[in-house]
C-alpha cells in the first residue's frame, strides 16, 4: 500500500495536478493539507471518477482544510472538533 501526504495550498487549483500524481505513482491513499475550500466545494467528482472515491474532507473558506482519499473504504472515518 502507498501513502502519500500533501500540503496542496487549494485543491481547486491543483485538482487535476492532483489526479495526475494519484495515478502517475500508484498511490493508495493521500492526505491533503490546506485544501483552502469548503467540503461542497471540494473536486470529490474528480477524484471519484479517477479511482478515489472514498474520501473524508473538513475544509473552510480560503484557508486550512483537510481531506483524505482513498481507494479502498474507510474504517471508523468522523469528525472530531477539537476546537470545543
Amino acid at each position: 500500500m502507498k501513502i502519500a501526504t500533501w500540503n496542496i495550498n487549494s485543491i481547486r487549483l491543483r485538482a487535476q495536478l492532483a489526479v495526475q500524481f494519484l495515478l502517475d505513482h500508484d498511490i493508495d491513499i493521500l492526505c491533503l493539507q490546506e485544501t483552502k475550500t469548503q467540503d461542497h466545494y471540494f473536486p470529490t467528482v474528480d477524484f471519484a471518477d479517477a479511482g478515489w472515491s472514498h474520501q473524508v474532507i473538513r475544509g473552510e473558506k480560503s484557508y486550512n482544510g483537510v481531506a483524505i482519499l482513498s481507494r479502498q473504504p474507510l474504517a471508523g472515518s468522523g469528525h472530531i472538533d477539537w476546537a470545543g
